[in-house]
Order: C-alpha cells, then sequence, then structure tokens
C-alpha cells in the first residue's frame, strides 16, 4: 500500500501552523491567570509594568523556552 503524500505534508503543516499559535495562546492563557501588574526580571527585580508589556514577556519566554522543539518540528 502506497502512502498518499498529500496527506501527509497536509497534516504536518497543520501540526506545524497549531504548534506556533500555541505558543502566544499560551501566554495569553498565562497572562490571564498570573498578571498582578508587576514584571519581574531575571536580574532586576521587579517593577510595575501594563497588560501589554505583561504580554509581550510571557511570548518572549515562551519563544525561548520552545525553540528547540520548534527547530526539531521543522526538520522533521
Amino acid at each position: 500500500m502506497k502512502p498518499n503524500y498529500r496527506i501527509i505534508l497536509t497534516t504536518l503543516i497543520i501540526l506545524t501552523v497549531l504548534s506556533a499559535a500555541i505558543i502566544p495562546g499560551m501566554a495569553l492563557v498565562s497572562t490571564l491567570a498570573h498578571y498582578s501588574g508587576t514584571c519581574y526580571g531575571f536580574t532586576d527585580g521587579s517593577w510595575s509594568c501594563p497588560w501589554g508589556e505583561f504580554l509581550s514577556n510571557q511570548i518572549s519566554y515562551m519563544v525561548i523556552f520552545s525553540l528547540p522543539l520548534l527547530f526539531l518540528l521543522l526538520v522533521g
């Protein structure tokens, strides 16, 4: 039985798009759950910040931590 490569390619494209969309989605959920008006830095301590800056920080952290997994997905 010969595999249908169009189905496999479509499935991989959908999985890639969902994997890329989950990063801002999870950052939004994390921001909604944990925002208290304070941003925390690695060595800077903490400071008051608006909601958008907190969300931006969350997205940045999630992208940094998921880069190895996204690279493996891209290679696959």
